[in-house]
């Protein structure tokens, strides 16, 4: 199920769980419902979020393409950390929330500065429970096995 049906089946009591992210996360905790995130092995640490996803045969291809997303992103990550209201201005009408909703969201639950984290190790650890609970096939031992460094080293 989507995110939006997943939310209203789980507020329904239709379902027992719902595993999802910003902004639906914010959304069930105000509805006093448990994170499972709090399940993984890092509870009230960070817990990443697909942000940027690239196949990288394609990144490899286009090389210039890729940079140029790589950019964007971490500047547009940057612009949002440091200007979260006009950030929120300009997401809430896609989000369908309120300002103050929005920046709510991107306080709790949507950081895109993550510098205080070693992400290395997080998200090793964020795939090593993956693997646990069966989502990846292959436990991946090095960072390079599935993130991209530039993406890394950016802190995003």
């Amino acid at each position: 199920m989507g995110h939006p049906i997943s939310y209203q089946s789980l507020v329904k009591k239709q379902v027992d769980a719902h595993l999802t992210s910003p902004p639906y996360a914010v959304l069930e905790k105000e509805k006093g419902l448990k994170s499972l995130a709090q399940l993984w092995p890092n509870p009230d640490g960070w817990m990443p979020n697909a942000q940027v996803v690239v196949n990288t045969d394609w990144a490899a291809k286009n090389p210039e393409a890729y940079q140029a997303v790589v950019k964007a992103y971490n500047e547009a990550a940057a612009w949002a950390t440091q200007n979260p209201k006009a950030a929120a201005e300009i997401l809430a009408p896609t989000l369908k929330m309120s300002v103050d909703e929005v920046i709510t969201q991107l306080k709790t639950e949507a950081l895109y500065d993550v510098s205080q984290y070693n992400i290395e190790e997080q998200l090793l650890r964020y795939a090593g429970f993956m693997y646990e609970i069966g989502l990846i096939e292959k436990k991946p031992s090095k960072l390079s096995d599935f993130a991209m460094p530039e993406l890394v080293k950016a802190g995003h």
